[in-house]
């Protein structure tokens, strides 16, 4: 059994193993004695804390979300204040984050694909997840004037999730370069006369 890091709670332990396993190998093929093995943490904590393999699951499908999301915002808006780059800086953001050695794809993608046990909690949570980044985005394209930018930010999340898994199947394939293609044709599209003209109302 590995040793238990005194500096970290349990709790904490428990959902980094958790995460870092089912990132690995599968949320199916990690056993809870996968987690208590790797952890060193006793199987009565992990039951007395989260009472089954779904609950810990799902608090790890949470925090894994929360921690990412802070990260990504908060890296998104410092590029913003300090680059010409525009919306633009999503992409870059993402870019770093591909490259570093913590990736493995999204947990939210990876928990929702091919599961149809509990899938619908799990699908409830990548909502929500989906809900906090169109107001992230949304937020972003209102600041650079981008017409229509609640549509906007559906298409941009669309362009964000696509890059995502094809730099999960090849992750040694920058995408950046066609991402940000396809970026400012979306823009572009938004801020024309012609998109403005058609998103009027003759009825």
């Amino acid at each position: 059994m590995a040793r238990i890091d005194s500096h970290i709670s349990p709790s904490h332990l428990l959902l980094e193993t958790a995460r870092n396993l089912f990132y690995k190998n599968g949320i199916i093929e990690t056993s809870v004695n996968d987690i208590i093995k790797k952890s060193g943490v006793s199987r009565t904590t992990l039951y007395n804390k989260y009472g089954s393999k779904q609950a810990l699951v799902l608090a790890t499908l949470k925090h894994d979300g929360e921690t990412w999301r802070k990260w990504f915002f908060s890296a998104v808006n410092e590029r913003l204040c300090n680059s010409n780059n525009g919306i633009e800086n999503i992409l870059f953001v993402l870019e770093d984050w591909f490259l570093s050695d913590s990736y493995n794809g999204c947990f939210f993608m990876n928990s929702v694909s091919g599961h149809d046990d509990a899938v619908k909690i799990y699908k409830d949570l990548a909502s929500e997840h989906k809900k906090y980044m169109l107001d992230f985005l949304n937020n972003i394209a209102k600041k650079s004037n981008i017409y229509d930018s609640k549509n906007f930010a559906e298409r941009l999340l669309i362009i964000i999730d696509g890059v995502i898994i094809c730099r999960t199947m090849n992750k040694s394939k920058s995408l950046l370069d066609h991402s940000r293609i396809v970026l400012k044709f979306l823009i572009q599209g938004h801020n024309s006369k012609a998109y403005k003209f058609n998103q009027v109302s003759i009825c």
